[in-house]
């Protein structure tokens, strides 16, 4: 065992209330020599967890397709590690909760690893943007920053510079963007009132510098707004029938509102006159046909009306 851990795990052990109980009774001799009696197998062993955290959904097969499948590939890529779940969004915990499904906050979920003596705890979200939810993850995870021999949170997606371009590069490589005069992509975000939300504009900067002038960055809640976009895609070339970012009625497009009045899409995608729909929230109501696979919350493009979330 290094030494920086194991001066860790005696500090533990030493300030559990059993050793302080030593010193208030007995003294700083006892103390002392209680410390001095504690061997290495005594020490406790390494157990190492790593918890994802991710905002969360409630809709079950969009959750296994999404989050699950980074968990699945989080576990084969550190398979000495433990991995456990936790979500930030009060607001889908609850609703999970009314539907019977128990999801751990970060601090149910630390405090559950610190009981059963995990040693190394690792925390790595899935969020994109380090914004309003991973703020709220540090603050509750730094109660218990002297509760593990080693503590370590990991950043969102998005952090540093070097990580724009990084995605790009990964996204052309998984063919989920490419450069091409009759096809424009539109990536949505959702959008906050927090200082990042700066990433959004500064993404779409990165996709046009990296040469993907089809591609462009929208968001719910935030800016670049939805007509941001749409106002430069009209000037990209688009085949067919060119009705390009506007609806066969000659419309431009808006977003169906669902719910508590928020707009929910992800990603629409414009191939020549159809219309696509990219979206994890496919549990939200999902009509295939003609005019591609659209989810509910997309269904006001095409002119359709399916149930939303």
């Amino acid at each position: 065992m290094p030494d920086e851990i194991r001066r860790m795990q005696l500090l533990r052990i030493l300030t559990e209330p059993k050793a302080l109980e030593l010193f208030r009774e007995k003294g700083k001799g006892a103390y002392l020599a209680y410390a001095s009696s504690l061997t290495e197998e005594q020490l406790p062993a390494c157990r190492n967890a790593l918890l994802m955290v991710s905002f969360g959904t409630s809709y079950a097969d969009t959750r296994e397709q999404t989050i699950g499948a980074v968990e699945s590939a989080v576990k084969q890529a550190f398979p000495e590690m433990d991995v456990f779940r936790a979500f930030t969004s009060g607001m889908i915990i609850r609703k999970m909760q009314r539907q019977g499904t128990a999801v751990d906050t970060v601090r149910e979920a630390l405090e559950k690893l610190k009981q059963k003596g995990y040693t190394h705890v690792y925390i790595q979200p899935t969020h994109v943007i380090p914004g309003e939810e991973y703020d709220r993850l540090c603050a509750d995870a730094a109660s218990y920053a002297g509760a593990f021999a080693v503590f370590r949170i990991g950043r969102p997606l998005l952090t540093e510079t070097e990580d724009y371009p990084a995605l790009i590069r990964a996204m052309e490589q998984d063919s989920v963007i490419e450069k091409a005069s009759t096809k424009a992509y539109l990536l949505m975000g959702h959008g906050t009132p927090h200082i990042i939300n700066q990433a959004y504009p500064a993404f779409d900067y990165w996709l046009k510098r990296c040469g993907f002038d089809n591609v462009f960055v929208g968001t719910v809640e935030g800016y670049p707004t939805l007509d941001t976009p749409f106002g430069t895609a009209e000037g990209t070339a688009v085949s067919g029938s060119g009705a390009g970012a506007h609806d066969a009625g000659g419309r431009r497009p808006r977003p169906e509102r669902h719910g508590r009045g928020r707009r929910r899409f992800v990603e629409v995608c414009i191939d020549q006159t159809r219309l696509y729909c990219h979206t994890a929230n496919a549990g939200a109501g999902s009509i295939s046909g003609g005019a591609g696979t659209l989810c509910g919350t997309c269904t006001a493009y095409a002119g359709i009306v399916t149930r939303g979330r």
